[in-house]
């Protein structure tokens, strides 16, 4: 019975032991990934939709060609007006090969044309359709961007960079399919409706003005 005994204690020991370590590593985790998080919505370097000078209350790792995130930049360029004090950054993420990858690195271009062009050119890029170069060129010129400019930058190493350190933060967050939404301290894989977007960007407001 003492032998029965001591061999419980000694298995309800370790038992406890792995939850306590599991416990540990999931914390760990977490913290690793809040940090991550503070790094992106830190980041005023980023295209955006919003204000500029704005908090940066979320952001999204996003593919060109992604059909959901086409549905998701058009939520935000709905909601975003309605906060006149909040940016949201959009992180470009191809995983659809080399069009995606063109069509972000003209996106990250665009962006550093100066305040706004980002948000002109994304309008008119979603409204179009356009792939090419020669097709980006022209939606750039449209909107009063610089579109040679444009086309010199989106191979510059400034760009690459940018470009490189987006999908190396997707990578250490294990993200796998676009869009990834982070705002405040959540995250949500997937499209969210326009109606839902703007309750979670409310939320993460007034929680972060409480803190």
């Amino acid at each position: 019975m003492k032998k029965i005994l001591t061999l419980s204690i000694l298995l309800a020991g370790t038992a406890l032991a792995q939850f306590s370590a599991s416990i540990s590593h999931a914390a760990s985790a977490g913290f690793a990934e809040a940090q991550k998080y503070s790094i992106i919505l830190k980041d005023t370097q980023a295209p955006y939709i919003g204000a500029k000078n704005g908090r940066i209350i979320g952001a999204v790792f996003v593919d060109a060609q992604c059909g959901h995130c086409k549905d998701f930049k058009e939520s935000l360029l709905q909601v975003m007006p309605k906060f006149k004090d909040l940016r949201f950054n959009v992180l470009e993420y191809p995983i659809f090969g080399q069009v995606s990858e063109q069509i972000g690195r003209a996106c990250i271009a665009a962006s550093d044309q100066g305040e706004g062009k980002y948000e002109k050119f994304l309008q008119a890029l979603l409204k179009s359709g356009s792939t090419t170069l020669d097709e980006i060129k022209e939606v750039a010129a449209t909107v009063g961007l610089d579109a040679s400019k444009l086309v010199a930058d989106m191979n510059s190493k400034a760009v690459t960079d940018k470009m490189g350190h987006y999908i190396n933060l997707g990578k250490s967050l294990n993200v796998e399919g676009t869009p990834y939404v982070i705002i405040g301290d959540e995250s949500f894989p997937g499209a969210i409706p326009a109606s839902a977007l703007q309750n979670k960007i409310e939320e993460a407001s007034k929680k972060n003005s409480r803190a």
